[in-house]
């Protein structure tokens, strides 16, 4: 009996002992529970994170749509300032038939008039010319025909004088006309060029004010994000690697329980409960380290994903490089038309400058 009750007291404190394991291996167990569920929020919120640069990236799509069609209009533009100076062109050149046709109609009026002085009745030089239709309207008796032929030919070189003045007067009258439309021609289409020029700078300008600040803004939140993940990963790391020392600690201290609960199965028959429980913790304990596994996968396919968001990151800002790169190109395309219609006006001017009226005149 003295022996037995050595024995046991000890089984107590052994028991004890096993109880006091049990719970603390419970306690840890829930410690590695409720790590468990922060990271799977932590992985969570890392996803949602990444779902929104998705979208950002949907919006960075959008926005070089929105460039493209900009682009497009811009050519548009600029087609169509070609066609409206064409049709200036076509004009300006219609309305130079038009005064060459009323110089043509002057000369043959003039022709006319000097003609039809040497065949009707005389007609005085000072007052308003009255054009007669032809010589038959008065009749040309004998005496009429002799008191005509013997006036001398001063009212004929008057009126030919006078007609010499009218001319002289249509032309210069034709050629003061000609260089007014010119110049109000000339003042439109620089008017124009200049407030076209105007309005088109002032567009690109502010087309590239809006890309410049997007794009610091996009950098600047990529940046912000890209740290914001680095630090989470590096939490995370920690953080597993910590869970894992727990995790080896939690497996010497089962295998060693294990290991004295197997050495004393022969003399302990009551504890076998406790042990198969303690066999039942460490089954969980393993379908637990699965999981943790698990998860441990799933954050290095996150950081992969990370790896590719730079990637895409990369991409984007080569992207908007070739954005302004059109842009540059454009408006380096936009100055050159404008130099080449400026120099056609230029040449155009001076041709009409130089185009001699007395030559149609003569034709």
């Amino acid at each position: 009996m003295s022996r037995s009750k050595p024995t046991l007291a000890a089984d107590h404190r052994k028991n004890a002992e096993h109880e006091k394991k049990l719970g603390i291996l419970i306690q840890q167990k829930d410690k590695l529970q409720k790590r468990s569920e922060f990271l799977n929020t932590e992985l969570n919120t890392v996803k949602n994170e990444l779902n929104m640069t998705i979208q950002e990236r949907g919006r960075m799509q959008q926005f070089w749509n929105v460039a493209e069609i900009h682009g497009e209009n811009e050519k548009n533009r600029a087609i169509n300032t070609e066609k409206i100076m064409f049709e200036i062109k076509t004009k300006q050149a219609e309305q130079v038939q038009k005064l060459q046709q009323k110089i043509r109609s002057l000369v043959l009026n003039a022709k006319t008039h000097r003609h039809a002085s040497t065949q009707s009745d005389p007609i005085p030089p000072t007052g308003s010319l009255i054009n007669s239709d032809s010589q038959t309207v008065d009749g040309l008796t004998n005496e009429k025909a002799n008191s005509l032929l013997r006036q001398s030919d001063d009212l004929l070189m008057a009126f030919v004088s006078e007609l010499e003045k009218e001319k002289l007067n249509a032309q210069s009258d034709l050629k003061y006309a000609i260089v007014q439309l010119e110049q109000r021609m000339k003042e439109e289409m620089e008017c124009q060029m200049k407030n076209m020029r105007e309005e088109r700078e002032l567009e690109m300008e502010e087309i590239g004010l809006k890309h410049i600040e997007q794009l610091r803004s996009l950098e600047s939140q990529h940046s912000e994000e890209l740290a914001r993940l680095h630090g989470r990963i590096e939490f995370l790391q920690k953080e597993s690697a910590t869970l894992r020392d727990i995790r080896e600690a939690l497996t010497v201290n089962l295998e060693s329980s294990k290991l004295k609960l197997v050495d004393q199965a022969a003399e302990m028959g009551a504890l076998q409960a406790e042990i198969e429980e303690a066999k039942k913790e460490l089954m969980e304990l393993r379908t637990y380290k699965e999981s943790f596994q698990r998860d441990i996968r799933n954050v290095e396919l996150m950081k992969k994903e990370a790896e590719k968001y730079k990637e895409l990151n990369e991409i984007i800002i080569e992207e908007f490089g070739k954005i302004e790169q059109e842009r540059d190109d454009l408006l380096e395309e936009l100055e050159r038309h404008l130099g080449r219609i400026n120099l056609e006006n230029r040449k155009k001017y001076n041709n009409i400058q130089k185009f001699d009226i007395k030559g149609l005149l003569k034709k």
